[in-house]
């Protein structure tokens, strides 16, 4: 019997932060959050169901995981919680007083096991798919000192019954099997564990298009109920190809073969998801940073004024508060005629809100011919024409705009003037009289 330093704590929805690491974990053991922390993106895998067995603090999702593994679900033989770093214990223990499990025994023969662990998912793999695959890290406060010794934690998973999780060199993962007395053994395991596995990458056969597959993840103590082991596991999704069977380290696998190793990829069954891929608007993470339609990909905006240009009533024009006085989706900051809601709807160029003439009426004058300083706008470009004076004189110049798009016509019609404006044009007084009633 091993002396144990014996942890307990009470299990609450905190999230446990290591003051080492960003490690964060969040001791849980609801089997629906655990199952949906370990499911890639993606459309391979459906989860319809999955249960939990174990104590609840032994359980938790973590994020910002040891060795770039990705976020996922952590199982324990002990306390989740007591895998956060710093590793500053050799005997790092939580004591369940669980029992084992028959599948953790059927990879330990002749040891018994303890205080297990165990998340069962069953699941449907899509069509197209040729088998399913999943990352993890072993890790165990029982090396080096209890490796090959009459203790043996171990990690299995069982697919459809049958024990898919090996070592790189295709052992069962034990303390006292032949990867823990390698030179293999990661010692910087960025946890409390004193030594891990590498990041793994799991494949296993199983035929596209089935249904009701059952998942089996579990840990346990071997031997007895002391010095915690446990298991980070995270991107479970649909692999294909005829390889798709096997452990091997991540950095060997590439499912989708766009030349991003399923350590880095974020979805090895999808050639277009990868890091360095262009993200595009599809609630995915195509370039693998952990964001999703981030880079205003869903919202072009090409004036970068913050509004989405499907949405920007004045396109190419930066207008962060979007205001429309007149409310005719055009925006003030590119409206001509921002209290015009109509905008000009006789097309004299003078708004509505201003227009003292709703239809500016083509000249009738002058009926004889335009006289020295008389004025009309006689060939309708919106200045008024006129017979300049020979030597000094009033050189005065009018626009529609001035007379607030009326023509000489209509002006002699609302001052009712003398029939001599309508034979020789509108002369300078009535003009200014004009003038002055439109912009007193």
């Amino acid at each position: 019997m091993r002396p144990a330093l014996v942890f307990s704590t009470a299990v609450s929805a905190m999230v446990y932060v290591s003051s080492a690491s960003a490690l964060d974990i969040t001791p849980i053991g609801d089997a629906s959050t655990l199952a949906s922390a370990i499911q890639s993106t993606g459309s391979a895998i459906t989860v319809t169901s999955a249960s939990y067995s174990g104590a609840e603090s032994a359980a938790g999702t973590y994020t910002a995981g040891p060795l770039g593994i990705p976020d996922g679900a952590l199982l324990t033989s002990g306390g989740a919680v007591l895998a956060l770093p710093p590793n500053d214990s050799g005997a790092t223990t939580q004591v369940n007083n669980l029992p084992g499990d028959p599948l953790c025994d059927a990879l330990i023969p002749g040891f018994t096991s303890f205080d297990a662990a165990k998340l069962t998912i069953t699941f449907d793999l899509a069509a197209g798919f040729d088998g399913i695959s999943f990352q993890s890290i072993f890790g165990s406060e029982e090396f080096p000192e209890f490796v090959g010794s009459s203790f043996n934690d171990v990690y299995g998973v069982y697919l459809n019954g049958v024990q898919i999780a090996f070592d790189e060199n295709g052992n069962p993962i034990t303390i006292n099997g032949p990867f823990f007395s390698s030179v293999d053994v990661v010692t910087d395991t960025e946890t409390e564990y004193d030594g891990s596995t590498k990041l793994l990458t799991t494949q296993a056969p199983l035929a596209g298009g089935s249904t009701g597959n059952v998942l089996e993840i579990v840990i346990c103590d071997g031997g007895d109920f002391v010095l915690d082991s446990g298991v980070f596991i995270a991107g479970l999704n649909g692999c294909v190809g005829d390889n798709c069977s096997g452990t091997v380290p991540c950095e060997l696998v590439d499912n989708d073969g766009d030349g991003a190793n399923s350590c880095d990829d974020c979805d090895d069954t999808d050639p277009t998801v990868h890091p360095g891929a262009a993200e595009t608007c599809n609630e995915v993470d195509d370039d693998c940073d952990s964001e999703v339609d981030e880079g205003g990909v869903c919202c072009p905006d090409a004036d970068a004024d913050g509004a989405c240009d499907g949405y920007d009533n004045c396109l190419g024009v930066a207008n962060a508060d979007q205001y429309d006085t007149d409310g005719d989706g055009h925006g003030d900051a590119c409206d001509p005629c921002m209290y015009d809601s109509e905008n000009d709807s006789d097309g004299d160029g003078i708004c509505g809100d201003v227009d003292q003439c709703e239809y500016t009426e083509p000249e009738t004058a002058p009926t004889v011919k335009l006289g020295v300083n008389r004025f009309a706008d006689t060939d309708g470009d919106g200045v008024f024409d006129t017979v300049l004076p020979k030597g000094v004189g009033p050189q005065r110049t009018y626009t529609l705009e001035d007379t607030g798009g009326c023509s000489c016509t209509q002006i002699i019609e609302a001052l009712g003037v003398g029939d001599g404006h309508m034979k020789f044009g509108c002369s300078i007084s009535v003009m200014d009289t004009w003038v002055s009633l439109v912009h007193p």
